[in-house]
């Protein structure tokens, strides 16, 4: 084992990213640790080894997970991006799940720990991967293996499908159920609840959830249809496409010539003939949606309906109540509570606000400025760089530095 650790580490100085948090590895007396970019030491030297890369997720996407490897003598833990210890070094092996479980190693198997450290479940098995929190009961579900199938284990309640299914995913909707792939020659699957019974038995070749009460279900004729969570259709398989916006509505276009496109109520559970023209329907928050029409943007609210008369070039959330919206002249901020613009359309660019304050960038020269949440612009845009520092604002125009100071009402 220590050769292929080793291995991982070779480049470690080479390896470090100089966007992360300005920490540098450093080795003090053959051990690792960190310094900032002063050469101060933000993490003592207690390490025999550090992680060249972060780890990837387990679960297939290879993206990463934000934790790296730390070894003291032969022994495995975590840090986070940080720097600082998730997992002290007392494992055989390591495999981020989530970002609060981990798949780790004492002896020959693997057990879940959280970040406290502590077993979420009794036995160990020779693989787990995570599977996913419920956003309705938040009961949190790992997908565990013995020798060659795969089981359902929830946490606080033990095994609740046994290891005999050869694919197994969870179908986050309002009940605990799973697409399930059975056994055998199956390459069909089916829909699984809690108690191991078939709510729906294994002849799709796919399942998707949406909303808390919506599986779409796909078939041989690789059209979409649905069921809900008791495993009654909602609609046939005659549909080209599904798209949930947000937890209200559902954009769901048929599979005929001309196409066709309905808006779905997961509350209501009915499909709503949208009462505007438009060219495409675009998700935007969770309250509102985007329809375009002749390239320009409306707000559609949670009922379908256009939600005020004015229409954008751009729309893009801000912090509700607030959104970016582009006309013209730029872009501006709009109230949709108030339904007014509170800053007009003169800005290339607007940044999210930081506390008080907003760098936007001009629409002709590139140049930061600042606004305030009373849309005052205390800082003209003619700026190549900001940067706040507490109550101070440190503003470069090529050599010259300029220090702005904002009271308590972000005004200079």
């Amino acid at each position: 084992m220590k050769q292929t650790i080793i291995a991982c580490f070779l480049l470690l100085f080479y390896g470090s990213s100089f966007a992360q948090a300005y920490l540098y590895p450093v080795k003090i007396n053959h051990k690792w640790g960190y310094i900032n970019q002063r050469g101060k030491l933000i993490v003592e030297p207690k390490y025999d080894l550090i992680g060249v890369r972060e780890l990837p997720w387990y679960n297939g996407s290879n993206k990463p997970s934000g934790f790296r490897l730390v070894q003291l003598d032969d022994k495995l833990g975590l840090i986070n991006r940080k720097k600082q210890e998730v997992l002290a070094p007392r494992y055989q092996r390591i495999r981020p799940l989530s970002e609060d479980y981990f798949a780790v190693v004492l002896d020959t198997a693997f057990l879940v720990v959280n970040r406290s450290e502590t077993a979420v479940m009794e036995e160990s098995y020779t693989d787990i991967q995570f599977l996913g929190k419920s956003k309705y009961s938040g009961n949190i579900y790992f997908k565990i293996r013995d020798q060659k199938y795969w089981g359902v284990y929830q946490v606080g309640k033990g095994v609740i499908l046994p290891m005999e299914y050869k694919q197994i995913e969870f179908l986050n909707v309002g009940q605990g159920l799973f697409k399930a792939q059975a056994a055998g020659s199956a390459t069909t699957f089916g829909i699984l609840n809690a108690e191991n019974e078939w709510v729906r038995k294994a002849v799709f070749s796919d399942l998707k959830a949406y909303g808390q009460n919506f599986i779409a279900t796909s078939g041989e004729s690789m059209s979409w249809g649905a069921v809900d969570t008791l495993g009654r259709q909602l609609f046939p398989a005659e549909w080209a496409e599904f798209e949930a916006f947000n937890a209200h509505l559902m954009l769901m276009t048929t599979n005929t010539k001309p196409k066709k496109q309905f808006l779905y109520h997961f509350d209501k559970k009915e499909l709503l003939v949208p009462s505007f023209s438009f060219d495409s329907i675009r998700p935007l928050d969770d309250k509102y949606i985007i329809a375009y029409y002749n390239e320009m943007a409306s707000f559609i609210d949670s009922t379908g309906k256009r939600a005020i008369d004015s229409t954008f070039a751009v729309i893009q959330p801000l912090e509700y109540p607030l959104y970016r919206v582009a006309g013209r002249g730029g872009f501006g901020i709009f109230d949709i509570e108030k339904r007014r613009m509170l800053l007009p359309h003169q800005y290339g660019r607007i940044d999210t606000f930081q506390g008080q304050v907003a760098v936007v960038t001009s629409r002709f020269r590139l140049g930061q400025g600042m606004i305030n949440r009373d849309m005052e612009e205390i800082i003209p845009p003619q700026y190549n760089s900001l940067l706040i520092e507490g109550d101070k604002v440190k503003a470069r125009m090529g050599r010259q530095l300029s220090v702005y100071t904002l009271d308590e009402q972000a005004k200079v």
